[in-house]
């Protein structure tokens, strides 16, 4: 299993390591200073970053949830959301949520995806979606590097 981890990219391969090492997603999130809650469904929402008190709220245990708000917890430490476009926000947050999952090997996600960022695209036409994706990726891959740094440090510490 180890020599097939090695033969993916490094990001990738931190992300296995971590859950193979047994770290859950709501310890990762703490690693971060994030604090993890759980509830019913709340007003349509399946989940919700607040930054005030830099805590997660899930009401599904989904991946792409999970991934999604914590993408934003770890944007707001990027750049503070409450100076950023809310549809700018949405969109680096589920692109970041899409791009953890497949680096988890979970797939089938990609329509939902692309259909949740359309929704927060000026336009709503592929057009503009691609060049909203595009806009954004500095940031999702600034969100999805510290999200998987995480591993890096943890395996440092082990060794």
């Amino acid at each position: 299993l180890y020599e097939a981890i090695r033969c993916l990219t490094p990001q990738c391969q931190t992300v296995i390591k971590l859950h193979l090492g047994g770290k859950k997603n709501k310890e990762i999130a703490e690693e971060m200073g994030i604090k993890v809650k759980w509830k019913p469904i709340h007003k349509n929402a399946y989940g919700y970053y607040r930054p005030w008190d830099k805590s997660i709220t899930l009401c599904s245990q989904d991946y792409i949830v999970y991934f999604h708000e914590l993408a934003h917890a770890v944007h707001d430490t990027i750049e503070p959301l409450k100076n950023v476009d809310t549809n700018k926000a949405e969109i680096v947050a589920e692109l970041s949520a899409a791009v953890l999952t497949e680096m988890l090997g979970i797939s089938g996600y990609e329509q939902q995806a692309y259909e949740y960022i359309r929704t927060y695209t000026k336009g709503k036409k592929d057009k503009n979606v691609i060049i909203s994706i595009t806009n954004v990726l500095n940031t999702v891959q600034k969100v999805v590097e510290k999200i998987t740094s995480i591993s890096e440090k943890e395996q440092k510490t082990a060794a």
